[in-house]
């Protein structure tokens, strides 16, 4: 198969400055990634173990290239935490080599919706008793890292360093990101590329009613799909009704597969 997607067609994750993130939230790590005309893989090394810079590794090439490549990285470390896209319904040659040397793989559920299609068409495909809610968009406009910085810290549980707000603020600089809020005690940050667009986080009241929020970041953004995240259909409670909640604006749940040493 050639290469007929880059990763920033595929994710908004995993560009330069959301690398540089990673590394200041987990720590530093080795830089094993290629990027050339054959293949683009992004890979990182930190204790012994092959990743993405904490998040999985991932690759899209042609098979000869990503071939050699998974060879090349086998010979480093045979501890590898790897995602396939699985773009057009196939495995790719990594994961194929990987399943061959006993790795596991499980599925990764996402939701993405379609942002090629009118915004009417959008909006009559997400959830009924979401349409009235996504019309509240009075108070909502743009906003800075530190607009998200101070709600994410009056109402998350964990603060971050210093460094990892201002790489965020540079994405926002960039046109790489960006942030809505509304009013003083809801916002979101996004991911935004040409290509994808990625819910990368948001923090409100409890109480507030954060509907027409993402909504206007669905429709604002530039990307031809808008990512979601993760959908959880079993366990923990809370991730399951937070996928509940990112269902209903619709689009599909996107399937892809994570491979890990057993």
């Amino acid at each position: 198969m050639s290469m007929t997607k880059s990763l920033k067609q595929l994710t908004a994750l995993y560009s330069p400055l959301d690398i540089e993130y990673n590394q200041a939230m987990s720590g530093p790590y080795s830089d094993l990634s290629v990027r050339d005309d054959d293949c683009e893989i992004v890979a990182g090394m930190k204790d012994g173990k092959i990743n993405g810079f904490w998040r999985p590794m991932v690759a899209v090439g042609n098979d000869k290239a990503l071939q050699t490549q998974i060879e090349k990285l086998w010979l480093i470390s045979q501890d590898i935490y790897y995602m396939d896209f699985l773009i057009g319904g196939e495995l790719s040659v990594i994961s194929r080599f990987l399943l061959k040397h006993g790795y596991q793989a499980r599925p990764y559920y996402t939701q993405i919706i379609d942002k090629t299609k009118p915004i009417d068409v959008l909006h009559s495909e997400i959830r009924k008793s979401y349409k009235s809610l996504v019309a509240k968009d009075e108070q909502i406009t743009y906003g800075t890292i530190d607009d998200y910085r101070i709600i994410h810290d009056k109402y998350g549980k964990h603060k971050r360093d210093d460094r990892t707000w201002q790489i965020q603020a540079e994405m926002i600089e960039r046109e790489e990101a960006f942030v809505l809020k509304d009013g003083s005690d809801a916002a979101v940050l996004i991911y935004d590329n040409d290509y994808t667009t990625y819910y990368a986080g948001g923090r409100s009241d409890p109480e507030k009613n954060t509907h027409a929020l993402l909504w206007q970041a669905i429709i604002r953004s530039n990307g031809n799909s808008f990512e979601l995240g993760e959908q959880v259909f079993s366990g923990d409670p809370k991730l399951v009704n937070i996928s509940y909640f990112k269902a209903g604006f619709g689009g599909q749940t996107m399937t892809r597969l994570v491979l890990e040493k057993p």
